[in-house]
């Protein structure tokens, strides 16, 4: 038998396994199903108030357990003993009584292991509250027989009014094979009619399963029962059906589910009436009603022993609504309004529910009547679903227009100051792919203009707001405005510098002026890409040339001049020299280059002596050998300079014959350098340019070669000077240290 699917089918008030009830079954209605399961049954135990898992005492005794017997009203429920094996899915190991899970169903039922219900028997014991004598009840069950081992068994059935005497029904009873034929559960459904019985109005009656063994070796064969059912004074045949929902909305199916009954026979016939001329003769039809309204339904059941009956439930079908609205086009920022239009008709049902989905990825609204704003233009397909009270539905989609604003912007060129004219440049954009049709100027001294580029004059100084209304061909407008300064008396700009030489800072100063007011402002464009706003500037060219200066200057009422000036940056002067040693004295030979031709001289010897300012000069040192520093600066015909300071070393070795007895290799080097002596030397000394010693050794040094390192100095020019042994010469020679 089918469990359960539809509230409407049955009244059930069976014990179900999970109730504390310390009553046993009980049957309070005649003709009526009273089906016992055991959903939540855990094989936990018995006890007369059940907990969890366990099943009432007051409804089931058990014997032939080999942990002991149960009585009515008694408990066992000690864990791992025959009463508690708990949940399994068949071919248990060990005897006593399951909770068999059978294909996800929960059933009573016992492995017959060892001593364990052989023989033994379940009794069930219900009671008559029909408040009538019981004269008949029909009884089935559902039989589950695991034949997965090879010792037959077998289950029969009994009933007794006073659990003393039991009258067998070979019927309900059943015998497993003895060869096992399958792994997993058959089913045997089982029912009978008990009449010519006595049950008095709270009287009892008990149902017994007896469990044995018959034939066969070896372990033996499960059984499970469940679904019991019992009518008492029961009808051959009952009609009754669900329906799944018994309101609907128009359009929606009408499913049937027949839940007739017949005791001994089988139902073979049904004949389904709509109410609205339609019929159907399947078990469990649907139905789509083409209109909405009230129909009854009736259901007319036969069976195979020539038993009838009849049944007839309303079934009510709401109309659905008509969804419908209006939507106001808009520009881009302003509220779109929604108007609701929706109606229903008949059966008394009205609109009680508004989903409008705005197509814009927004919330949804669920007033009647909504404003919504959208933050994009577009086209929007807006969508209504409203709904009944009885739960209807319908929907409508309409298209909504957001169009797009102008953006209205303008621009003006002014000096800023009275009676001269300023002229006014539309810049604003039509929004989409559109025109601008109208234009409102208002200059804000009372004056206005519907051109596109108008100019205006004002007469008095002082601060003008200036506003622009454009307005596009969708009729969106956007407004802009301005403060427009007009103000009095021009300034004078003017800028005074000096021209300079490439790498010097050049001084720009301000000497513009008013005549009234004050300037309050400079901004300077030097040419290259600098600028200053600081009233006296000064700039750094990164190359020679001619450069254009600029000069804006801002009156305190925002009068505005302008001053240009032409700078020259000249370039580079590079100075050099070359000198010759004869003695004490020595001759300079001058080499500038760059500039601006002619160049001047200015020489500074190193010995305090005068300057001398011509191009090539002999000087005439009073003392041999010390390092001096000449200095040469050479002037360009701009006043540019450079500057050249080389050591000097009169009456050298260098001039003298002898200058082959010492040799350096290689020359330059990256700070060691290889010396050859023809003779033998006292000391020598390093020195730099500044003549400051950075490495001397005075010890004696033998002819031949040795080695000098300078690595830890900077790279330059050095000074080597050699002594000879006998103090007859000293040798200079310049080192050249590179990379």
């Amino acid at each position: 038998m089918m469990k359960h699917l539809y509230k409407l089918l049955f009244t059930l008030l069976c014990t179900v396994i999970y109730s504390t009830t310390t009553a046993q079954q009980q049957i309070a209605s005649v003709n009526t199903q009273y089906i016992t399961n055991f959903n939540g049954f855990m094989a936990s135990g018995f006890q007369p108030s059940p907990a969890a898992g366990e099943l009432s005492s007051n409804t089931w005794s058990i014997t032939g357990m080999s942990d002991g017997n149960l009585p009515f009203g008694g408990t066992m429920n000690t864990p791992n003993t025959d009463f508690t094996r708990g949940v399994n899915n068949g071919g248990a190991g060990t005897g006593g009584l399951y909770a068999f899970d059978i294909n996800g169903d929960t059933t009573m039922g016992v492995q017959p292991v060892a001593a364990d219900f052989t023989p033994g028997d379940f009794i069930f014991k219900i009671q008559n509250t029909t408040g009538v004598t019981v004269t008949s009840l029909y009884v089935s069950y559902e039989l589950w027989i695991n034949n997965d081992q090879d010792r037959s068994g077998l289950l029969n059935f009994s009933h007794s009014n006073d659990n003393l005497t039991y009258t067998p029904e070979a019927s309900l009873s059943d015998t497993s094979d003895v060869l096992a034929d399958t792994l997993f559960w058959q089913l045997n459904n089982k029912k009978i009619l008990l009449s010519g019985l006595n049950i008095p109005n709270n009287g009892f009656y008990y149902l017994k399963w007896t469990g044995n063994d018959v034939a066969g070796a070896g372990s033996r064969d499960e059984f499970a029962i469940d679904d019991i059912t019992v009518i008492a004074n029961p009808l051959p045949i009952t009609a009754d059906f669900g329906i799944v929902t018994d309101t609907v909305c128009l359009g929606q199916q009408s499913c049937f589910a027949d839940s007739s009954f017949s005791l001994l026979g089988n139902i073979n016939s049904w004949t389904w009436s709509f109410g609205d001329g339609g019929t159907s003769a399947q078990q469990n039809p649907c139905y789509t009603y083409p209109s909405a309204g009230t129909y009854s339904v009736k259901l007319v059941v036969k069976d195979d022993l020539a038993n009838k009956d009849s049944i007839t439930y309303t079934m009510v079908v709401n109309p659905l609504p008509i969804a419908a609205f209006s939507a106001t086009t808009e520009c881009l920022g302003a509220n779109t309004i929604f108007t609701d239009a929706s109606s229903v008709n008949g059966m008394g049902n009205t609109i009680a529910t508004w989903d409008w989905d705005f197509g814009d990825n927004s919330p949804h609204s669920n007033a009647q009547n909504p404003t919504h704003t959208y933050q994009a233009t577009g086209i929007y397909a807006v969508t209504l679903c409203v709904g009944t009270n009885n739960n209807c539905t319908a929907c409508a989609t309409i298209s909504v227009t957001v169009n797009p604003n102008p953006i209205a912007a303008f621009s003006y060129t002014s000096n800023g100051c009275a009676s001269t004219i300023i002229n006014f440049q539309d810049a604003s954009q039509a929004g989409g792919n559109i025109n601008i049709i109208s234009r409102a100027w208002d200059f804000g001294d009372g004056n206005t203009s519907g051109q596109q580029n108008p100019s205006h004059t004002y007469l008095v100084s002082g601060t003008y707001t200036v506003s622009l209304i454009v307005v596009n061909a969708f009729g969106c407008s956007d407004t802009v405005s301005q403060l427009v300064p007009v103000g009095g008396v021009l300034p004078l700009a003017q800028i005074a510098t000096a021209d300079t030489c490439f790498g010097a800072a050049m001084m720009f100063i301000d000497q513009s002026t008013i005549a009234a007011g004050s300037i309050v402002a400079w901004q300077w464009d030097f040419g290259d890409g600098n600028s200053a706003i600081t009233q006296n500037a000064q700039n750094t060219y990164a190359n020679a040339g001619q450069y254009n200066v600029r000069l804006i200057v801002t009156s305190n009422v925002g009068c505005l001049d302008t001053a240009y000036q032409v700078v020259v940056v000249a370039p580079a002067v590079q100075a050099n020299y070359t000198s010759s040693i004869n003695g004490l004295t020595v001759n300079f030979t001058s080499n500038i280059t760059g500039g601006v031709p002619a160049y001047t001289y200015d020489w500074d010897f190193g010995d305090g002596s005068p300057h001398s300012f011509l191009q090539n000069p002999s000087h005439i040192y009073n003392a041999p050998n010390p390092a001096y520093i000449a200095c040469l600066i050479g002037y360009d015909s701009f006043g540019c300079s450079d500057t050249i300071c080389i050591q000097v070393f009169p009456n050298s070795i260098l001039s003298r014959t002898e200058e082959q007895v010492v040799f350096v290799s290689p020359n330059p080097s990256p700070g060691v350098f290889f010396v050859e002596l023809k003779n033998a030397i006292t000391s020598f000394q390093i020195r730099n340019i500044f003549g400051e010693v950075v490495y001397e050794s005075k010890g004696l040094h033998s002819a031949g070669k040795f080695k000098i390192d300078i690595l830890q100095q900077p790279i330059g020019i050095y000074f080597l000077t050699i002594n000879s042994s006998n103090g007859d010469y000293q040798k200079t020679i310049k080192l050249i240290k590179e990379k």
